[in-house]
């Protein structure tokens, strides 16, 4: 199984293709941006650092742009609770009641899935790209 670290920044895995991408490290910043198109769907993946912040309106804005999207899957928690300082907790909370109230005004009738994150060690080594 490959892992997202494993084909970050490639052009192209399993039919998909890279839209945008930042600089390759293991920043609050990173963004990496890929669709697919198979038979009568497309597919876009967002890679996220925050469940909430000015990027992901920008996202909204995207996928929103034309027709709403049939199904939102977000897995979102690790990077939140890990990476943003003392108030992480805290902030998530505030994110993610203002991620969904924005599900619910632009893509009331989209299914939302939710990803739960697997509880994290407490002596986490940081990884490197």
């Amino acid at each position: 199984m490959w892992s997202f670290w494993e084909i970050q920044m490639e052009n192209s895995v399993f039919g998909d293709r890279l839209v945008f991408h930042g600089k390759k490290y293991n920043g609050r910043d990173y963004r990496e941006e890929r669709e697919a198109v198979c038979s009568n769907a497309k597919y876009s993946f967002f890679f996220l650092t925050r469940v909430y912040d000015e990027y992901v309106e920008k996202v909204l804005g995207k996928v929103t742009e034309n027709s709403s999207p049939d199904v939102i899957v977000v897995n979102s928690c690790l990077w939140d609770l890990t990476r943003w300082g003392p108030k992480g907790v805290e902030q998530f909370k505030i994110n993610l009641k203002t991620l969904m109230k924005k599900f619910q005004s632009l893509v009331p009738d989209s299914l939302v899935i939710w990803l739960t994150t697997p509880p994290i060690s407490s002596e986490m080594k940081g990884g490197f790209l």
